[in-house]
Formats: C-alpha cells, sequence, structure tokens
C-alpha cells in the first residue's frame, strides 16, 4: 500500500464555544452605532477602535470615513482608509489611534445581519495590511447586530460571537450610589421595626397566656341533643356546684360543671399505650384529629387536646425507655 497524500483537503475548522472570544462595546461606541444606522436610509459604513484583551476585545469608537453608499451594499475602499489614515496624522495621538483601527462596521438597514457575499470578501482583503486581527460588525434597524471576530494570526474566523454593551464610569456610578440608598432605606426600616420590640414583648407578657385545660367547660359535650349516656360517663372527673333553686332545693346547673385535667391513668383506661404512643407520634395535625375521633368520636377540640397531650407525653417516654434499652443492648454487645 502506498499513502495518498492530501496537500489541499477540505480542512473545517470546528470552535470549542467555551473558548470563543467576548466583544465588548463601550456606551459611547454603542450610541454612535445606533445613530449611524437609525439616521441612514442605506447601507454605510464606520470604522472602529478597539482593544485586545484576556478572553476578548472592547469596542472602544467610531469613526465614519469617506465612502460611495447604496440602499444594499458599502465597501471598504483602500483609499478610504488612506484619506482616514492621513487625517489621524495630523491629530494628537492620531499615530496611537491608527494602529488600534481594527473594527469595520456596517448597516443591512432593514435586512438581517447574516454576513453577504460581500462582507466575506471585505474581510479577506484585510489579511494584505498585515493585520494580526479585525472585527466585523453588522447591524439594522432592529437593533440585531452579528459579529465576527477574524484572527489572522491564528488563520481562525468565529462568526456570530458573544457581546454586550458597557455602561460608561458616570451610569455606574449613579448605579453605587443606588444602591447606597437601597442599604439606607434597609437600615432605616430596621430601626424604625426594632421602636416597637420592648412595648410588644412587655404586651405579650401581660396579655397572651398559653390556654390551661383544668377548669374549662366542654361545650361540645354538654350542649343539649350533642351528648350521649356513654360519652358523659366516660368524663375524667367532673365537679359539680350545687345552687339553692327557688324552692329551696339544691339543684345543679349544666354551666357549673368543670373538666378536670385528664392524666395518663384515665386515658390508658380507654386506649392502649400502643395506641397512646401512635397518636402522641403523630405531627400532622389532621391525623392526629382522625384517630381521636376514632376512639373518642364527637368530644370536641378541648378534649381532645387534653387527651393529646397526654398520649404525647407518653410518646416521649416509649422514646426515652427505647433509648435505654438500646444503650444497654450496646454496652452488653462491648462486654461479650
Amino acid at each position: 500500500m502506498i499513502w495518498k497524500e492530501r496537500s489541499k483537503p477540505a480542512t473545517k475548522v470546528e470552535v470549542v464555544q467555551t473558548a470563543a472570544p467576548m466583544v465588548f462595546i463601550s456606551r459611547k461606541a454603542a450610541d454612535k452605532m445606533r445613530l449611524i444606522i437609525d439616521k441612514s436610509k442605506d447601507e454605510v459604513g464606520w470604522l472602529c477602535s478597539v482593544d485586545e484583551i484576556d478572553g476578548g476585545y472592547v469596542l472602544q469608537d467610531v469613526f465614519i470615513i469617506d465612502q460611495e453608499v447604496h440602499g444594499a451594499t458599502t465597501e471598504l475602499t483602500a483609499e478610504g482608509l488612506q484619506k482616514f489614515g492621513e487625517e489621524l496624522m495630523v491629530m494628537e495621538g492620531g499615530m496611537d489611534l491608527w494602529t488600534r483601527i481594527k473594527g469595520w462596521g456596517h448597516s443591512h438597514v432593514n435586512m438581517g445581519v447574516t454576513p453577504s457575499g460581500q462582507d466575506k470578501m471585505q474581510m479577506e482583503m484585510l489579511i494584505e495590511n498585515n493585520c494580526d486581527f479585525f472585527i466585523r460588525l453588522i447591524g439594522n434597524k432592529r437593533g440585531e447586530l452579528e459579529i465576527g471576530v477574524f484572527n489572522y494570526k491564528l488563520g481562525v474566523s468565529y462568526l456570530n460571537v458573544p457581546w454586550q454593551v458597557l455602561d460608561d464610569k458616570y451610569v455606574m456610578e449613579i448605579e453605587e450610589k443606588i444602591a447606597e440608598l437601597y442599604l439606607l432605606i434597609d437600615e432605616y426600616n430596621l430601626e424604625e421595626g426594632e421602636k416597637y420590640s420592648g412595648d410588644i414583648d412587655a404586651e405579650l407578657l401581660a396579655k397572651v397566656k398559653p390556654i390551661g385545660y383544668a377548669n374549662r367547660t366542654n361545650p361540645n359535650m354538654w350542649s343539649s341533643g350533642k351528648a350521649n349516656n356513654y360519652h358523659q360517663q366516660s368524663l375524667p372527673v367532673i365537679n359539680e356546684k350545687k345552687t339553692t333553686g327557688p324552692s329551696g332545693t339544691s339543684e345543679t346547673t349544666d354551666d357549673a360543671r368543670e373538666v378536670v385535667v385528664m392524666d395518663y391513668n384515665w386515658v390508658n383506661t380507654y386506649i392502649s399505650e400502643d395506641d397512646m404512643v401512635e397518636i402522641g407520634s403523630k405531627v400532622n395535625i389532621f391525623e392526629v384529629k382522625a384517630s381521636l375521633n376514632e376512639h373518642f368520636p364527637g368530644w370536641g377540640e378541648t378534649l381532645h387536646e387534653s387527651i393529646r397531650t397526654v398520649c404525647v407525653q407518653a410518646y416521649e417516654e416509649w422514646q426515652m425507655l427505647r433509648l435505654m434499652d438500646l444503650e444497654d443492648e450496646r454496652i452488653g454487645a462491648l462486654h461479650v
């Protein structure tokens, strides 16, 4: 076998997206390009001063040069470049600026910003000027902008690269002042809110009390027609206050009945310890109510909460005993 050399293959270059350069545009340059495009009905071109930075480029300023334009074409000519260069030479700092003219932009008016065949030929022509890179910009009246970076040193072109407009120093200073003002507002609101902290603490302490289940009448249990004999006989302890009636006889009034807080033994007479532990372990209040209604139907919120408190205590004691058993098993295993 004899190897067949490929002297002129159709080589393709694929760019890794993370390696694509970023183009930053100064606010001054962005405004100038917008005005050039908006104010011209034909395609018009301009040159740009560009600074190369790590990972990308900064487009600093825009300059209109002598040119002949048409509704659908504009060209960057050698004559136009030469005349612009001669104008710069008589300006202070003109030589430095001339070395930084490495961008060419033009308008596509109302058309899309896809590069035309003429646009591609224009960038090939710039190779003859011994530039290490050049940037091409194509904009339209819809505010669209396509930027291509042509790195002649590497022989690589990056089409449709990412770009963004930079805020100038004045805008950045204003944004910093705005951020400082918002910080002052936050500090002010915090200080104003803390003024009431002591008063609120005092009012909470004086006016807000936890509910006590001792000596509370259960309206659900004693309202007429809602309590059956089983429920009445199943009450833990009832203190009955006797009053003297009109006839001089003693009588007991329903609204004088007071329910004493339930204890562990009383609850355990109606449900098993396992059920108490199960109810006490539940976090979801709806599950708790469902379990209590199953064992104590129709007892109402007040008695249910009292029973639940006992069940939670039973669950906590069960957990403690379980941990003690596990610790005994661990110690026993160490001595084996």
